[in-house]
């Protein structure tokens, strides 16, 4: 492992790993013109195969979540001991990930909080379902399946003012605020295919 080249702010890293080509680059979160997050993604646009180690005091959610999503294969922080940057660095290049444990709590909460508001959403469509009646459960799925108002009336013999009172209803009972969500929620529960 050799360093290839040196940077103080985000463009020049832009400039110098499009000549270079590295295959690993450490970025900090806070540089000057362009951020840790914007520059790792225009590195990500020029080589997807570049490996990003992010070195930095910083470690907000936001900046965790963002990185890492955005393809960050490693990310310590500067107050842990220098034997964790070469065991990132150690790491990274050889193809694994690498984060401070400081780190892997910021994503092991964000992939909680991810599951917990997966379920909850869940939790609220079943309820939401539940609480429809008869005749709102058939509209939901005509609705979702796409036919218009006047034909789900003729289908089910009622005024298109009751379609539309029965379609408000389901809305709010689902909490969407459009046919696409209704037409989602469908799909998700195997009401209707696609």
């Amino acid at each position: 492992m050799g360093i290839v080249g040196t940077a103080l702010d985000g463009l020049k890293t832009i400039e110098m790993v499009k000549s270079l080509k590295p295959d690993l680059v450490i970025l900090d979160v806070s540089m000057p013109n362009l951020d840790g997050l914007q520059t790792a993604c225009r590195i990500k646009k020029i080589d997807k195969e570049i490996r990003i180690l992010i070195y930095s005091m910083t470690a907000t959610k936001e900046h965790v979540v963002s990185l890492f999503k955005t393809g960050a294969a490693g990310y310590v922080l500067k107050e842990e001991p220098l034997s964790e940057l070469f065991q990132a660095l150690k790491a990274v290049s050889g193809g694994a990930a690498f984060y401070s444990r400081a780190v892997q709590e910021i994503l092991q909460d964000h992939i909680a909080q991810l599951e917990e508001d997966r379920e909850k959403g869940g939790q609220e469509i079943r309820t939401g379902i539940a609480a429809l009646s008869k005749r709102e459960k058939e509209v939901f799925v005509l609705l979702a399946d796409g036919l218009p108002v006047k034909e789900i009336a003729r289908r089910l013999f009622i005024s298109t003012k009751t379609v539309e009172s029965h379609k408000y209803n389901i809305m709010d009972k689902l909490n969407v605020a459009n046919l696409a969500g209704l037409t989602k929620i469908a799909v998700q529960k195997n009401l209707i295919k696609v």
